[in-house]
């Protein structure tokens, strides 16, 4: 089964338990405008990788979707974790709205980067985890 989520720049689908996500012409050209700035690779001046990640999902943050911090659901990783079966409470704890909360993790964090490969109109994948319910 897959589900699909759009918006300016990415398609975000659920397919077999992980998230795959792809750019649109606009998204393409976002993701080039933001390689563009980058220069030396010192950053000065421009977003380092990371930031600029979460600049490209920044329409669907807050809109269903949020970034996930590994130490909110147990994970020994440094990926950008993100998911759309969360909450936050008023205490700043994460607060599940689905009976088997996923989260979805860019593993490939440390080889690939996903703007790099939006801009050359590629797909990046997320790899989804159920996250175990605190009693």
């Amino acid at each position: 089964m897959s589900a699909m989520t759009a918006c300016s720049f990415l398609v975000l689908r659920k397919v077999n338990g992980n998230l795959k996500i792809a750019p649109t012409q606009a998204g393409i050209q976002a993701a080039r405008a933001l390689l563009a700035v980058r220069g030396d690779g010192t950053y000065q001046g421009s977003r380092a990788p990371d930031d600029q990640l979460h600049d490209m999902l920044e329409e669907f943050l807050g809109n269903g979707w949020m970034q996930v911090l590994p130490e909110q659901v147990g994970a020994l990783t440094d990926a950008y974790i993100m998911s759309d079966d969360f909450t936050v409470a008023d205490d700043d704890s994460l607060k599940s709205i689905a009976p088997e909360p996923r989260v979805y993790a860019h593993m490939n964090y440390a080889v690939e980067d996903p703007v790099e490969t939006w801009a050359n109109g590629g797909t990046v994948t997320f790899i989804g985890d159920v996250v175990e319910r605190k009693s």
